[in-house]
């Protein structure tokens, strides 16, 4: 015989409320002071927002675009009003070479990397039936090997100068369906 769930049972309970993971305090401005952050495709929409939040917060950017120099140009332009440093990087991203490019020009102005922002993207509405092999490599090319070619290229900069929270943490990483925020721990 099967006896009914009564008010007892396990599976009738409401579970215990989970108690949140603390959460340490973001630095503020003063803190940012000095700090140099790397966002490509910083001249336009959601890169030039996040160009223009780290220079608020601080921090001197670096900006990549591939074809909105003028634009670009505006962007350096008020980071510069703001207070801080600021450098335009032309490179197109596609190529296999650009974390190379991106290193000879930031490093004429600047010697510490804190923060590498993987803005830049291209996102081409494609149907996969009619997709090419030339649109999907360069949709690769620009999405996945550029950000993991700067990580490769910046590992050094970026270890150095982040101090984990966590110490058990490998990595942050801000990810959003066109960017992400990559720092590496010292022990890297």
């Amino acid at each position: 015989m099967i006896e009914p769930m009564t008010s007892r049972s396990p599976r009738s309970q409401s579970p215990k409320p989970r108690t949140p993971a603390p959460v340490a305090p973001d630095p503020g401005p003063s803190d940012l002071r000095g700090k140099v952050a790397l966002v490509t495709g910083g001249a336009k929409r959601v890169g030039r927002a996040i160009a223009l939040s780290l220079a608020r917060a601080g921090i001197d950017v670096a900006i990549t675009c591939r074809q909105s120099r003028d634009e670009a140009d505006q962007v350096v332009r008020d980071i510069e009003a703001l207070g801080r440093r600021a450098l335009s990087i032309e490179v197109d991203l596609a190529k296999p070479t650009a974390a190379k490019v991106i290193r000879r020009a930031w490093s004429k102005k600047f010697d510490r990397l804190d923060a590498l922002v993987n803005n830049a993207s291209i996102f081409e509405p494609t149907p996969l039936r009619s997709m090419s092999i030339q649109a999907f490599e360069r949709n690769m090319a620009i999405n996945a090997r550029a950000p993991l070619l700067l990580i490769q290229e910046f590992t050094a900069e970026l270890a150095q100068h982040h101090q984990p929270r966590d110490p058990d943490r490998k990595s942050t990483r801000l990810n959003s369906s066109h960017s992400s925020v990559s720092r590496m721990p010292s022990s890297a």
